[in-house]
């Protein structure tokens, strides 16, 4: 269940349907929802001092109803309330009353003295809910900003207060949490930034929402199970393992080709074949061992090479830079219907230059800056809304797309998936470069185009998590993730 990613909208259609139409209490939604906490806090936490801070919503009922289960195995727990008691209403005015019928101790936020927060070793974050928007404002925002200077461990309730749980924009100010309990599902204001760093650790409680929800979801989480990887069985010939030809490099840009032809081989791509301007191949040529580097003179070159090398797959656009001969490569890769091709970096300038082919075996791996060559929008906006607008290039190009960043989102025939792995290391120049190469080299051995985006966006941040981790922080270079790739095999095939 959990693997699904949820607008607020669409979380609230399914606890509706949960409730009205299903026929398990709200009431009971709450009492899970708060266990989940209670489980977090007894696992991540330590100390016995409980501050929570809970607001007039569900999200506070929530709250109201953690700290009465931690009241009841022996915490001590203070309750911050910063609505108003005349406005509670339903589960949320229930678990108030009973936290309250147990002995447990509420203070109004006028009459509290957000110093106190001090005092505490846990603060629990139940203030708003994944249906916030606008700012923070008054004696609430004073709260939110002591939370985040004190040491406790903060756990939020679904969602860090004041993040917008549609776009994880930070109304003003919101809570930086330790660790986020979020209900039933991911919300996508925890994946976007800055919601994502304000959420710490995101922890999905299970609250009993049954399987069989009213609609789909347009988006889930990419794990291992969403993709395979190239089957093996021994006897295996370098022509067997698949053949990838790419087009890259140019004068200006001589790294890009060499990441991309070193990633694809080393993930097993049987022969790699690169194509470059016959002005750089010495340079190129010098710096690659296994690849073969061919050059060629002009775009109409390239028909003759891949009719001489026959193969399975094509990936163009690595550092060719912009302009017309890039252009009349493209217009020559996609006029070849039987191989597939994946088209990145200066490609996709390009194919904004050029008009719609349609095609069910071409992929586009941009990063927002170029999806906005294809898009009437600024690769901000882009990036800000990267989960819809993966889909519309998907939609409005016909192929299948990788919009890169963090978080990737991936929208492919197979449906629209979300990479929640990775970190800021990946965010240097030539990352993009190795992703290309591995996408090319799985998809020359599956011959699966969908399958090896995702395949391909998973072992690149994957690795970059194992990286982070060995080297203490993001301080490896696109190279070593080529280098150490085996590392990421240990793990998926353990």
């Amino acid at each position: 269940m959990g693997d699904f990613i949820l607008t607020p909208e669409e979380m609230k259609r399914i606890d509706e349907w949960t409730i009205k139409d299903f026929g398990i209490p709200g009431f009971t939604l709450m009492e899970q929802a708060a266990r989940g906490i209670v489980d977090i806090i007894e696992t991540e936490c330590e100390g016995e001092k409980v501050i929570v801070c809970a607001g007039g919503g569900n999200n506070g009922g929530d709250g109201f109803a953690a700290a009465r289960y931690l009241l009841n195995r022996g915490y001590q727990v203070l309750v911050v309330f910063t609505g108003k008691r005349e406005k509670l209403r339903g589960e949320a005015k229930k678990n108030f009353e009973l936290y309250e019928k147990l002995g447990g101790e509420t203070i109004d936020l006028e009459d509290f003295d957000p110093e106190f927060l001090d005092e505490a070793d846990i603060i629990v974050d139940a203030i708003f809910g994944t249906g916030f928007r606008g700012e923070v404002e008054g004696k609430v925002k004073d709260l939110i900003k002591k939370i985040n200077r004190t040491d406790a461990c903060v756990v939020s309730v679904d969602i860090p207060s004041g993040i917008n749980g549609l776009t994880g924009e930070v109304g003003g100010i919101a809570v930086l949490a330790d660790i986020t309990g979020t209900m039933a599902f991911v919300k996508r204001g925890l994946l976007l930034y800055p919601g994502r760093y304000h959420a710490g650790e995101v922890v999905v409680i299970d609250i009993g929402i049954p399987y069989n929800i009213p609609f789909e979801p347009k988006y889930r989480i990419l794990d291992e199970d969403e993709f395979y990887l190239p089957f093996k069985i021994g006897n295996e010939h370098k022509g067997k393992n698949g053949k990838l030809l790419i087009v890259s490099g140019s004068i200006n840009f001589t790294g890009a080709p060499v990441l991309c032809a070193d990633a694809a081989q080393k993930i097993g791509a049987g022969l790699v074949y690169l194509l470059v301007p016959e002005d750089v191949h010495s340079v190129i040529a010098s710096k690659l061992k296994d690849p073969v580097v061919i050059p060629y003179a002009k775009p109409e070159d390239i028909k003759r090479h891949i009719e001489d090398l026959k193969p399975h797959g094509i990936l163009f656009g690595p550092g060719v830079g912009r302009g017309e001969h890039t252009v009349k490569i493209l217009e020559i890769l996609l006029e070849k219907e039987d191989i597939p091709l994946v088209i990145d970096a200066d490609g996709i300038w390009a194919l904004g230059e050029i008009d719609k082919v349609e095609r069910e075996d071409v992929a586009i791996t941009p990063h927002p800056g170029e999806a906005s060559f294809l898009l009437e929008e600024s690769p901000d906006r882009i990036d800000r809304g990267r989960f819809d607008y993966a889909k519309i290039l998907r939609e409005k190009t016909g192929y299948n797309v990788v919009l890169k960043g963090n978080p990737t989102v991936i929208s492919t025939s197979y449906g629209n998936f979300v990479n929640i792995l990775g970190n800021e290391g990946l965010g240097k120049g030539g990352s993009g470069d190795v992703l290309s190469g591995f996408i090319g080299g799985l998809l020359v051995q599956t011959h699966d185009i969908e399958n090896s985006l995702l395949a391909g966006v998973y072992i690149h941040a994957l690795l970059g998590d194992i990286l982070y981790e060995e080297m203490n922080g993001p301080y490896y270079v696109p190279h070593d993730l080529i280098d150490n790739l085996p590392l990421v095999f240990e793990v998926l095939n353990d």
